[in-house]
This record gives C-alpha cells, sequence and structure tokens, in this order.
C-alpha cells in the first residue's frame, strides 16, 4: 500500500493524468491505513505535489485535497511542517477557501507550541502577518485559531516589541479598519497578549492600541461601550493590568458610569459589563474593592431582585466570585442586611425559573460555602452557618431536594453544595441530622452519570478525610464512608455481593 501511495502522489506531477480520479484513490488509500502505519509513508511523499493542486477550481477535487491533506499532515511532528512546508502553509493562509485557511492556520498553532517556535516565528515576519490578516480576512474560526496562535507566540517579550512595532503593527491597524466585528478580534489579542506579564503590557501599551480600546467607553453607541468595558475587564484579571487601568484612570470612569446609571436609563444597558468589571477586579484584592467602591457593591446587590434573568445572573456570578475567597466572605459579611437579603434572593433563584439563573445561583452558594480546614476559624464558622439559616427555614431539605431532581446541571452543583458544608463543624451536624440523608448518601443508585457520580463521591471523600466525621456521625458510619471510598466513584455490586448482604 505504501508503494501504491507514493506512485498516485508522483502522479499528481504529470499533467497527462486524471486529477480527481488520481485524488480518489490517493484518499481511499491513506484512510485505508491507521496513523502509525501512515507516519513511515509520509516522510518518502512528496507532499509538495498536493499542495501545488490546492489553487484548483474544481469543488470536488478542492474537497478531496483537504481531506487528503488533513491526514497526512497529523502523520508529520509540526517542526517537520514547518521546517519543509512553510511556504505552501502561507500560501494557504492566503487561500479563498475557508477550509483551507483553517488548516494551515491548524499546522501553525500546533508549532507555535514546539521548544523554540516563538523564537523562529517572531523572525518570520511574513508568515506573522499572514497570521495577522486571517483575524480579518476569515470566518469566527479561523480567527479564533489566528487569536490563539498571536497569544501563545506573544508571551514571549521579544515576540510582543516584534508584534507591536513595525509591518505587524500596521497590519493590526489595517485589520482595525475593516469593521467593528475584526476591530474586536485585535483588542481581544491585544488584550491576551497584555495580562500574559508586565512586559508584554508595555510593549502592547506603546503601540497605542489599547488607548484606542480605552476611548471606546466615552463613544455614544451603546454596543460598542459594552463591548469594549468587557474587553478592559480582562486586562482587570492581572495585577499588572489592573493597576494600569487605575493608572489611566478607567476605573474611576467605570464608577462614574455606575453612579448615572440612575439618572441615565441607557447606562442600564451597560450594568453586565460594568458589574462584570468590578467583579474582576474583586478577584485580586475583594477587601479593598469593597470598601474603596461601595457604589459597585450597592448596585450589586441592589439588582439581586431585578426581573432582568440575564442582568441577574452576572450579578450572581459577580457575588459567587467575591465569596470565593475568606477574605471575600470576610468583606460581604460587613455589608450586614445586604448579604441576609441576598440569601433569599438566592433561595428564591434556586426555587423558580429559569433554570439557568437556578443553575448559577447554586454555583454561587457553592463559593459561599465553601472553605479549606486551614480557614476555618470560629468566626468564620459562625458567620457561614448564620447565612445558611438564612436562606429558607430547612435548607438542607431544599438542598437535597434539588440533589435528586432529574436535571444533571442542577443537581451537581447542589452536591457541590452539601460537599462544601461536609467539612464543617455546624454543617456536619445538620446532616447527621436529616432524615434519609446517610442512607442516601450511600445509595450508589441515586447518580447515573459519571458527573453525578463523581459530585456524590466528593462528598464522600470530604467527610473521610475530615476528623470530625467520627463526632457527629459515628465510627461505623465513618467504616461505610470509607468503604465507599475505597471502592471508588463508579463501583457495582454484584449480585453475588448483594445475596450475601441479604443471608
Amino acid at each position: 500500500m505504501a508503494a501504491i501511495i507514493v506512485k498516485l502522489v508522483n502522479d499528481l506531477s504529470n499533467n497527462s493524468v486524471e486529477i480527481r480520479e488520481t485524488l480518489s484513490q490517493i484518499k481511499t488509500a491513506v484512510y485505508s491505513l491507521q496513523i502509525k502505519e501512515l507516519r513511515d509513508v509520509v516522510k518518502t511523499l512528496p507532499l509538495t505535489n498536493i499542495f501545488l493542486k490546492l489553487h484548483v477550481s474544481d469543488r470536488e477535487e478542492l474537497k478531496l485535497l483537504k481531506e487528503i491533506l488533513n491526514r497526512l499532515l497529523e502523520c508529520l511532528e509540526p517542526e517537520v511542517i514547518h521546517s519543509q512546508f512553510r511556504d505552501e502553509i502561507e500560501s494557504g493562509l492566503n487561500h479563498q477557501d475557508e477550509e483551507i485557511m483553517i488548516l494551515c492556520l491548524s499546522q501553525i498553532k500546533r508549532y507555535s507550541n514546539c521548544h523554540d517556535a516563538v523564537n523562529n516565528l517572531t523572525t518570520d515576519i511574513r508568515l506573522l502577518q499572514a497570521v495577522i490578516r486571517c483575524l480579518g480576512n476569515g470566518t469566527l474560526a479561523a480567527a479564533m485559531i489566528s487569536s490563539d496562535i498571536l497569544s501563545t507566540v506573544g508571551k514571549s517579550t521579544v515576540a510582543t516589541e516584534v508584534l507591536f512595532s513595525g509591518a505587524l503593527l500596521e497590519e493590526f491597524k489595517e485589520n482595525m479598519a475593516k469593521n467593528d466585528i475584526v476591530r474586536y478580534r485585535v483588542y481581544e489579542v491585544v488584550t491576551n497578549i497584555s495580562i500574559s506579564n508586565p512586559e508584554a503590557l508595555n510593549n502592547t501599551n506603546v503601540s497605542g492600541i489599547l488607548q484606542t480600546l480605552m476611548s471606546e467607553v466615552t463613544k455614544d453607541d451603546i454596543l460598542v461601550q459594552m463591548n469594549s468595558i468587557e474587553m478592559i475587564g480582562s486586562l482587570a484579571t492581572s495585577k499588572h493590568g489592573l493597576d494600569y487601568l487605575e493608572k489611566h484612570g478607567i476605573v474611576c470612569k467605570m464608577e462614574e458610569m455606575l453612579e448615572a446609571s440612575e439618572s441615565n436609563p441607557l447606562v442600564h444597558f451597560l450594568m453586565p459589563a460594568l458589574i462584570k468589571f468590578f467583579g474582576s477586579l474583586a478577584c485580586h484584592d475583594p477587601k479593598e474593592v469593597c470598601e474603596k467602591h461601595r457604589g459597585f457593591l450597592k448596585s450589586t446587590f441592589d439588582l439581586l431582585g431585578t426581573d432582568d434573568a440575564v442582568l441577574r445572573g452576572v450579578v450572581v456570578d459577580t457575588i459567587g466570585i467575591i465569596a470565593s475567597t475568606v477574605e471575600g466572605k470576610l468583606a460581604l459579611n460587613k455589608q450586614g442586611e445586604y448579604m441576609k437579603d441576598s440569601m433569599k434572593h438566592l433561595c428564591n433563584m434556586i426555587t423558580h425559573p429559569p433554570t439557568e439563573v437556578k443553575k448559577r445561583a447554586l454555583i454561587c452558594l457553592v463559593n459561599i460555602f465553601n472553605i479549606n480546614i486551614e480557614d476555618q476559624t470560629d468566626d468564620v464558622l459562625s458567620m457561614l452557618e448564620n447565612w445558611f439559616s438564612l436562606i429558607c427555614f430547612t435548607p438542607v431539605d431544599l438542598i437535597l431536594t434539588i440533589c435528586q431532581q432529574p436535571f444533571q446541571e442542577l443537581r451537581c452543583p447542589a452536591l457541590a453544595i452539601i460537599n462544601s458544608i461536609a467539612n464543617q463543624n455546624w454543617g456536619q451536624l445538620l446532616l447527621n441530622a436529616q432524615p434519609g440523608f446517610n442512607e442516601y448518601l450511600l445509595n450508589r443508585s441515586t447518580e447515573n452519570d459519571k458527573s453525578g457520580k463523581d459530585a456524590k463521591y466528593k462528598i464522600i471523600e470530604t467527610l473521610v478525610d475530615s476528623p470530625t466525621t467520627s463526632t457527629h456521625f459515628g465510627a461505623p458510619y465513618l467504616i461505610k464512608l470509607k468503604k465507599f471510598k475505597n471502592e471508588g466513584p463508579f463501583y457495582v455490586q454484584t449480585e453475588t455481593e448483594v445475596a450475601v448482604e441479604r443471608e
């Protein structure tokens, strides 16, 4: 078969051969071999013969060429493809067929993750220009691969100096001038690179693209403002990015917009983006953000009761982000009555449609009650116990009811809430006192899918590893939990074992 493939590929250079028939035979041959068998064959193939045919006008022939190349290139190491077929790959990036463009971009993406690839790509200005051009010439699928390549290359300090100067910077700017969609693709690449390290941010700043992005916030177009706020918010996910935004007055500007929402109805449309922005800030220093930007917290809590499901989901996510750290929990506790009302709102969300908001509210509760044993102080545990009691009159009963519903997307986060309180004294007392809980936890038949089995098994692990489980549940029950843990999450009891147990 190897000899046949070599002959057929050689035949492609013969103008008298029937191209479609030959390609069809090549496709059949290469797909009849296993990848490991094909690896030895492809090393001897004149792949240039296939690349040269990529500019045919016949659709059927082009389809065959794409399928063949996709299979053969999969068998080659990315370094080999770059060293031997670099020009052909560059040509493919300019191809009018979207799938050819994506095929070639995918090979560059593979190569970009190889050792020394970034250094080699940094000196290949023409190839990088073609990659940048794909941001604007291709569809979203091609643009995403292009963005991934540039973001990977841009993590190198030397690379950012090259990317955002000279011919490559001009290529970025030409793309930005095409339309709003492409401009924001460029912004996304720039922000992805900027958050990777402080040096990268300095180099992207010199290009002037970040300043252009920040200026979008003040435009009259609400949609443009919304997109730019979300893009700028990604910068706030890094400490150096946050410092940059503070230095350029963007954080103050965002707070002014937040305060203007009460008097300007149009700003209401920006609220999801603004809340997300300050939520990103709170990831770094929740205490400082909650104390310094009280307007943000007030707006966040006020919007928990909004009828806008999208906005409510964003608010819930933001509270969950803040509550994911001990500092964040303590900062939220200082809000007094706000947290008391929040627990009631979250209870309402997990018991009423829509499902998406239910799910996000459950995940928020997981973040609120999740705490490592080493962070458990009497004050923090007392605070969390109080919050849990505010959910409803019988919170454990409510959560367990959701755990037993036939909706995986709700059941798993509900099980995660049980897991989050299972390593806390007050939580163990509540769980052990819940009628039927101990039997339910050991009943493997309640979960049928992997995610559900994993979620339930985590509760078992948490209880087994907790030093207080024996005290609250008793030593005999702990032995059963350890047996469950040792058997693993996917253990299935055989009929023989069941019969022995019954005897």
